[in-house]
């Protein structure tokens, strides 16, 4: 009996992953140079296809992702005690528990933070759910899965202060299965937002991934 409820358990959950990929489609070139973009029948087809990723793929890996964020926040130039930050797809929280136990002050957003996440509250990089010039630092390492580049900078400018920091973690980014943007080099695509935002970011290589910031001071 308990054998054929774990199939019947495992069945559903195939079925509830082939679902999310219901309405979506393969990539195509964007109106950015370099940059491709997957295209969906609907917004909610892209919001289902991007929670599934988390219901579906990043269960597992929760204590490597937050010793890697705390490894890279220890010795983050940009982060100063006593600033806010914002997280945008923050996911389950890893990054922002590995702030506030540095002593920082930070809060994340993410499409599916799960249920009774302390750390991360749902929303979208395209309409976030904060006042105006409430975050002197915003974080993000998922701009290969906001869907309105455009908007979702826009929405980060808006909820940072004044004299803010937009720090960004890119990639090599290949298409894969949830991926909804994709570019060939990760400094082009920081030089990209720094063209959205009027500003040339600071740039530091890590031995994976591009660290990109952006300093918003008039």
């Amino acid at each position: 009996m308990r054998k054929f409820f774990l199939h019947l358990k495992n069945f559903y959950r195939e079925i509830r992953a082939r679902l999310a990929f219901v309405g979506v489609s393969d990539f195509e070139p964007s109106t950015f140079d370099g940059l491709k973009t997957r295209k969906y029948r609907q917004r909610r087809h892209y919001l289902r296809h991007q929670r599934a990723k988390a219901r579906f793929v990043l269960g597992g890996y929760r204590d490597r992702r937050y010793d890697h964020f705390r490894r890279n926040f220890r010795s983050a130039r940009w982060l100063k005690e006593g600033k806010s930050v914002l997280c945008v797809g923050a996911r389950f929280g890893e990054e922002v528990k590995a702030l506030r136990d540095l002593g920082h002050s930070a809060i994340g957003v993410d499409l599916y933070p799960g249920k009774n996440n302390p750390y991360v509250i749902e929303g979208d990089a395209s309409d976030l759910p904060f006042f105006e010039g409430k975050f002197d630092i915003c974080f993000s390492n998922i701009f290969d899965h906001i869907l309105e580049i455009e908007a979702s900078i826009g929405e980060i400018v808006r909820v940072l202060k004044s004299d803010g920091i937009l720090v960004l973690h890119l990639n090599d980014q290949v298409a894969r299965d949830f991926e909804v943007q994709s570019w060939n080099d990760p400094i082009d695509m920081a030089m990209l937002i720094g063209r959205l935002l009027n500003r040339t970011p600071l740039i530091d290589s890590r031995d994976t991934f591009i660290e990109a910031v952006f300093n918003l001071s008039p």
